[in-house]
């Protein structure tokens, strides 16, 4: 398979694996290598559980697919 990119969106509402749902909604993106490794995530959230403010300090996050 040829490696390729996923750009994932989800609305606003969108439930979430803790339990709450998304207050804005989300994007992230996908890298897979087409080499057979576990597909690489990279999305962008607030810093240190600033959670719920739309102006914040941000960070990388890895983990969308699973949260989503």
């Amino acid at each position: 398979m040829p490696p390729s990119v996923t750009i994932n969106i989800v609305g606003p509402g969108t439930p979430r694996t803790d339990g709450t749902n998304s207050i804005a909604g989300h994007i992230w993106y996908t890298l897979d290598r087409g080499d057979g490794t576990s597909p690489i995530n990279y999305g962008f959230r607030q810093a240190n559980g600033q959670g719920g403010y739309l102006f914040a300090d941000g960070e990388v996050a890895n983990n969308d697919h699973e949260i989503y």
